[in-house]
């Protein structure tokens, strides 16, 4: 997901070892991250193929039914 791309980018570039001591902080340390985001936005883009994507979703789906089953529920 895109959006949770965007959030991830936030969350490491300017927030993960931040100090906030207030709200307001926390605010401003966003609204910053945005302006400068903006000032040249780039659009993300898919790496992967749809393909590959869905194989993955596919291998995780198989290890979850197995452990599902394994545990006897």
């Amino acid at each position: 997901n895109q959006v949770e791309r965007w959030f991830a980018e936030l969350t490491r570039k300017q927030l993960q070892r931040g100090v906030h001591r207030s709200t307001a902080e926390l605010e401003e340390d966003i609204l910053a991250f945005i302006e400068a985001h903006n000032q040249n936005p780039k659009p993300y883009r898919w790496t992967k193929s749809a393909d590959d994507i869905l194989a993955a979703v596919r291998r995780f789906c198989q290890k979850t039914m197995r452990r599902t089953s394994d545990s006897g529920d």
